[in-house]
């Protein structure tokens, strides 16, 4: 099953997104703020992670480097403008990589 980290603060957001990931056969998990997200990612392998663009603690776009920072493994990262209709047009993809 593929594994998906929802890194939204909204909690209904997350619950829809949850429903509506939950029912194509995702894993999902969510953190509700970047200190919660570093964690999931420390501990654990995803294939996408959605990030909203604010957060309680941090921005998407600041997370999304200290994510590439540490885990260079980390393939792909969707900024959440309201998920532009649920990922048909994915929002921002963050490519900063490892250097």
């Amino acid at each position: 099953m593929k594994s998906i980290l929802l890194v939204e603060d909204d909690p209904e957001i997350s619950k829809l997104l949850n429903l509506h990931f939950s029912s194509q056969a995702y894993n999902l998990i969510a953190a509700a703020n970047g200190k919660d997200a570093m964690e999931e990612v420390l501990k654990n392998s995803f294939n996408l992670i959605i990030l909203d663009i604010t957060l309680p603690d941090t921005n998407g776009m600041e997370l999304c480097k200290v994510f590439r920072k540490n885990n260079a493994n980390i393939q792909s990262f969707y900024q959440n403008p309201l998920l532009s209709p649920l990922l048909q047009q994915p929002g921002k993809r963050c490519n900063h990589r490892k250097k």
